[in-house]
């Protein structure tokens, strides 16, 4: 049972890999032939040793497979006397693991069968990471808890006349520790994932620089079924392009909620289902309202093409954004709205990539770029108006050498709103550029730099811009 779909949680520096493909085969005979005419040919003495040890090796396979012959014969000498005594072993005498009662059945009468061994119990591991960021800002977007310093997101840029120049800033929050649990049982193997890092709120800069830990994953797996918390199915974890910056480019989808999926393989792909947590969030003249007035759960499709040219996805996403309103001369009101999206990672020959998003629809709103755009706009009387949003990225990674590797990635995104109810100062528009340079000299650990430039506009004309330096290290275990 695989227990990740979706969650890269593995050391990211590895990501663009192709799995290697593992074959199992025997010792066949010509390799034992091979080394028998070897040992008669005159070598260097730095390879005897080599030499020797093969020799060894072979005596030892010869010496096993003539044990197992002999355990073989054996096995078989016993079952045809058993046969001749009228019982066989392993159906109904008494070495047989389940054992059954002395009385013969009749036509009437049941055997009774005990398992007079224990069900194993659930393979439990755990493990985490330890994450260090160094960061440079052109401009402030508001240090504490709310992580705009330490953590892209394209809403926090300051634009003209706001935010502070220059600010460093050094965080830790980004560690994470999970725990990871297999059992095998008699309708299946189940399987489950927890992990937390410590993002939340709470915590200073001034003493302890200690923070609240925060729920990012919990659920379970059973035979293709997800129950718990966990990425959005609308969302192609394959595709996320690898930055240093934990929230990536504008225009991503990265969202994580409570859910129920279901994801079937076919001999084309993958067919994923899913039933996730709502939550309407709208604009009104006194800004971003989440409602908490829903009712239907959003419903994800995805569909999975992959191979050895590596893959993709088209997702579709269908929602209700709905208000009640608890005020006598609003009037409550909901629609309908959808999106889809495409996105996948293609391999460009042996360890390069190119990782990609396309998103667009009307009911997008806090699915992409971290809610940076609400699912639409509420007017005065109690009346949605869907919002379109269109939004993306490109990222290509090259590898240097085995341990070296750079990503170039950009993104964008932006919203039509309906201006003659929408206020002036609503988000536009966003795009970014990253660039990075990371060193893994272990299969667990990362040390880069990188340089993110963003840009924000408002509708009102107003925007702002940010340049970003970051060092980032971090060690798996």
């Amino acid at each position: 049972m695989i227990l990740f779909p979706a969650i890269p949680l593995s050391l990211p520096a590895r990501s663009g890999n192709r799995p290697p493909r593992i074959q199992r085969r025997g010792i066949p005979a010509y390799t034992v032939l091979f080394a028998l005419i070897v040992t008669a040919s005159p070598l260097p003495a730095e390879e005897d040793g080599e030499i020797s040890a093969i020799q060894r090796e072979v005596g030892d396979l010869r010496r096993r497979l003539e044990e197992l012959e002999a355990r073989l014969q054996f096995l078989l000498e016993k079952k045809e006397a058993a046969a001749e005594a009228g019982t066989v072993p392993g159906e109904t005498g008494t070495d047989d693991r389940m054992a059954a009662t002395e009385k013969p059945a009749t036509n009437n009468e049941r055997i009774e069968v005990v398992n007079t061994e224990p069900p194993p119990g659930p393979d439990i591991s755990a493990g985490g990471r330890i994450y260090f960021d160094a960061i440079y800002n052109s401009r402030s977007g508001g240090g504490g808890s709310n992580r705009a310093d330490q953590a892209f997101n394209p809403a926090a840029i300051p634009v003209e006349g706001s935010g502070e120049d220059h600010q460093t800033a050094y965080s830790a929050r980004d560690s994470r520790l999970w725990v990871k649990a297999h059992s095998p049982t008699a309708i299946g193997d189940l399987a489950g994932y927890i992990e937390i890092d410590f993002v939340g709120g709470g915590g200073n800069e001034r003493v302890s620089n200690s923070y609240n830990p925060r729920l990012r994953h919990a659920y379970a797996v059973y035979k293709g079924l997800t129950l718990g918390q966990t990425y959005t199915g609308f969302l192609n974890l394959s595709a996320y392009p690898e930055t240093n910056d934990s929230n990536g480019p504008a225009g991503i989808l990265n969202i994580r909620q409570p859910l129920l999926r279901y994801q079937h393989p076919f001999h084309w792909g993958d067919l994923t289902l899913g039933l996730e947590q709502p939550e309407t969030t709208l604009t009104t003249a006194g800004g971003s309202l989440a409602v908490d007035d829903d009712r239907v759960p959003d419903i994800v499709t995805r569909l999975d093409f992959s191979g050895d040219w590596g893959n993709w996805s088209l997702a579709g996403l269908i929602r209700q954004i709905r208000h009640d309103s608890a005020e006598a001369f609003v009037a409550a009101d909901s629609q309908w709205g959808g999106a889809v999206s495409a996105s996948g990672r293609i391999y460009i020959g042996d360890r390069d990539n190119l990782r990609f998003s396309l998103a667009y629809g009307n009911a997008l709103g806090r699915y992409l770029s971290f809610n940076s755009f609400d699912d639409g706009v509420l007017d005065g009387r109690g009346n949605i108006t869907l919002t379109d949003v269109l939004g993306g990225f490109l990222s290509y990674q090259h590898w240097w050498d085995e341990t070296l590797r750079s990503s170039l990635t950009v993104g964008y995104a932006r919203a039509d709103h309906d201006l003659l109810i929408a206020p002036a100062e609503i988000n536009k528009s966003f795009y970014s550029a990253h660039i990075n340079l990371l060193w893994s000299p272990t299969l667990n650990t990362s040390i880069g730099i990188e340089w993110l430039y963003g840009h924000r506009k408002l509708e009102d004309g107003r925007d702002g811009e940010l340049n970003r330096f970051q060092f980032t290290s971090s060690y798996k275990f």
